[in-house]
């Protein structure tokens, strides 16, 4: 009985100290809030797609990955556009800003693909350089398949390459209802911010990210985690066809630059080697980001820009 007590006393107070410690505050949530009321906006087929687009010359896309939205590229972006050029992030359907959709199968990687397409058409842009992440990768790889002509430069930023170097925390199925719960509390105000928090931290070093900039990561996310269940649901299934994924950037004749954060605990920086021996890159082009972790456009965005401004 005593030791039942104990116990119970521990969980009661790991929940109140969760509460009071995953307390909102209102004011930290007015830097995002005031960048995302910046975005503009896209009608796509399948809803409303939010952008960043500042900055004039040269055109870089940047594609985001999960949890993340383009607010993970506003220092980037900041940094590129005040150096001649004009940048376009958006946020992924579902993702961020843009419109939430409940249909699971919207969330493909194909038709984010398209969506991409479908905005630079809308803007009347016919080539561009192009930056990517984490998930980000696999919609990218699909776009080098179906109009590699359009992207004269790819940047790859801690991208899933090969089954052997991606690490997710776990694979789930969309057909068990009990990790479709799971995957749901993303969403949850407490637990979703809880464990997206978990993620930044672990997906950085000896970064400091003040919980205004987090605000940005696990915010949105409130709105609808469907974006999340899928690509959770969907990481078995990309590493029995990451070869193929992964054939249709190789074979696209598309340059490449890797930039990898050297420790990322879910995708390992020996991709960054893999890739440079498959596909011939000169060791100019394969940049290893010391003490970076997974988020390297939020902790390395200084050392990324100056690569890229600099690269000919």
């Amino acid at each position: 009985m005593k030791t039942l007590k104990i116990i119970i006393l521990i969980i009661a107070a790991i929940v109140i100290t969760g509460y009071f410690v995953l307390q909102d505050n209102p004011e930290d949530f007015v830097t995002y809030q005031t960048y995302a009321s910046g975005l503009k906006s896209f009608e796509t087929d399948y809803g409303t797609m939010k952008y960043y687009d500042e900055g004039e010359g040269q055109v870089i896309l940047l594609v985001h990955g999960v949890p993340t939205n383009s607010w993970m590229y506003r220092n980037l972006g900041k940094q590129l556009s005040e150096n001649g050029y004009r940048v376009i992030a958006p946020d992924l359907i579902g993702f961020g800003a843009s419109q939430r959709v409940t249909n699971y199968n919207l969330h493909d990687f194909d038709i984010q693909a398209e969506t991409l397409f479908a905005l630079m058409e809308g803007l009347e842009i016919d080539s561009w350089e192009q930056v990517t992440h984490d998930m980000g990768g696999i919609i990218s790889w699909h776009m080098a398949k179906e109009q590699p002509e359009k992207i004269s430069h790819m940047y790859i930023l801690n991208t899933i390459l090969y089954a052997e170097t991606f690490n997710p925390p776990a694979d789930f199925s969309y057909s068990n209802p009990v990790h479709r719960f799971v995957l749901g509390l993303y969403a949850h105000p407490s637990i979703g911010k809880l464990i997206v928090n978990m993620m930044i931290t672990n997906g950085t070093r000896d970064y400091i990210i003040p919980d205004s900039v987090r605000v940005g990561y696990w915010l949105p996310i409130r709105d609808g985690a469907m974006s999340l269940v899928h690509f959770f649901t969907h990481t078995k299934y990309i590493k029995e066809n990451i070869d193929t994924y992964r054939s249709w950037l190789v074979d696209s004749g598309i340059s490449v630059s890797v930039l990898w954060g050297e420790d990322d605990p879910f995708l390992d920086s020996s991709s960054a080697q893999m890739l440079q021996q498959e596909m011939n890159i000169s060791d100019n082009d394969i940049v290893i980001l010391k003490g970076a972790r997974h988020l390297v456009a939020e902790e390395s965005y200084q050392e990324i820009a100056e690569f890229i401004i600099e690269h000919e």
